[in-house]
């Protein structure tokens, strides 16, 4: 193939022009690096081409390219390296893709870098209106996960999830699959069954219940056949379940 200098990074749309005027004979990823002048380093040339066709053979749909298996090379001391064609798709590809003039390029860039700001300040408005709502890590489970979906439909990203709420990317994950466990706030949980409940402060009694022979306890209601202990510091809440009636 004869040399020439593109004065560009290679693109995909360079590297199937090169293939379509190669035809059947294909390109070596070699020469077909050669043809550009950036990035400077001939390794590093090659390495983008190679990894500019492998994503397009192995990712993307249509298959615009193939290679076949490794020969050697005339460089780098007869090294093998892939011999690369062109498909019928990519020829589609570059047949309805016309290439761009340097001013539609640029044209495009701007409105893609423009459409990037707008987005990021949308996103940042979305997450200082949910720490301004009062949004942040003591949020309730069942309140947090429906504002976890909320913004996600929005087109939040799990980091900017995260940030409100004080938690990780992964945990924002497992949220939103909905294996963050069950509510235990207030207004969820079931009380049905609840028949008697204490407050212990293990650091004094509490004077103002009138119970001396229990100091430290308030006791409402009993019969329990299960118990719940929660301990925060010097004080216990427990909570004591009874068995389901019988129906009569």
């Amino acid at each position: 193939m004869e040399e020439t200098t593109i004065s560009n990074r290679p693109t995909l749309r360079s590297l199937l022009s090169l293939l379509r005027d190669a035809g059947d004979a294909g390109v070596l990823a070699g020469d077909l690096a050669r043809q550009f002048s950036e990035p400077q380093v001939l390794q590093a040339r090659n390495r983008w081409v190679n990894t500019t066709l492998e994503y397009q053979r192995h990712k993307a749909a249509p298959t615009v390219c193939r290679s076949q298996a490794k020969e050697k090379g005339p460089y780098y001391r007869g090294s093998w390296q892939w011999r690369w064609f062109i498909t019928s798709a990519g020829l589609e590809q570059l047949a309805a893709d016309p290439p761009m003039t340097r001013a539609q390029r640029e044209q495009a860039r701007l409105a893609a870098r423009s459409a990037y700001e707008q987005n990021h300040q949308r996103r940042q408005a979305l997450v200082s209106s949910a720490i301004a709502e009062g949004f942040g890590v003591s949020t309730s489970h069942c309140r947090r996960r429906a504002k976890v979906a909320e913004l996600r439909q929005a087109g939040l990203s799990l980091e900017d999830i995260g940030h409100i709420f004080g938690l990780s990317r992964e945990r924002v994950r497992h949220i939103e699959m909905g294996r963050d466990g069950p509510c235990r706030c207030g207004s969820c949980m079931d009380t049905s069954k609840v028949t008697r409940v204490e407050v212990i402060n293990h650091g004094a009694a509490l004077d103002f219940v009138g119970t001396k022979d229990i100091p430290g306890r308030l006791v409402a209601t009993w019969n329990c056949s299960a118990e719940v202990s929660l301990q925060d510091g010097e004080r216990t809440l427990k909570i004591f379940l009874g068995a389901p009636q019988a129906a009569s």
